[in-house]
């Protein structure tokens, strides 16, 4: 579930001041349904060698224009970013952070029809991943996209991050 926020302080007098409200959540769902996709379905390998991360956009992730909110599109392409890493790169992946996602809505998407983010890497370093795709329905083309994806250390367990 990804949850979208707005800061509340804008008005002196309410008394969520400073404190985040909720003001919309997204399920992203990438299990079993009825086109075949479920357990480790939901990302593939192509035949050409690109990563497929699929999911199953329904009514709620409709925006009020009745197309896929580009919020919902966003987590698709970012969470793809991480299984592409995952699925074709070196195998050191380990704990990331996205650095840079530049996205070009080209189309708008449907509900009820599996979304799929298409990726390839274009390259990969000790410390980066250079990541570009497409999110497509069939053949109705949603968005491009490139994304770099900063590889870090795993944490020592000590230090400001440290729980």
């Amino acid at each position: 579930m990804v949850g979208i926020t707005q800061n509340a302080d804008r008005d002196h007098c309410n008394p969520n001041k400073n404190k985040e409200v909720l003001v919309a959540s997204i399920h992203l769902q990438f299990g079993q349904n009825d086109h075949g996709y479920g357990g480790s379905k939901n990302r593939t390998v192509d035949d050409d060698g690109k990563a497929r991360l699929r999911m199953f956009p329904e009514r709620r992730h409709e925006n009020l224009q009745g197309i896929i909110h580009g919020a919902v599109t966003l987590s698709l392409i970012d969470i793809a970013l991480f299984t592409t890493m995952h699925t074709l790169g070196s195998g050191n992946a380990g704990p990331s952070v996205t650095l840079e996602l530049s996205t070009q809505f080209v189309g708008g998407g449907k509900a009820r029809t599996p979304l799929d983010a298409v990726t390839e890497i274009v390259k990969e370093t000790g410390k980066l991943v250079f990541v570009r795709g497409l999110v497509e329905q069939g053949e109705h083309r949603v968005a491009s996209f490139s994304g770099i994806v900063r590889k870090m250390r795993p944490s020592s367990g000590t230090g400001p991050d440290a729980s």
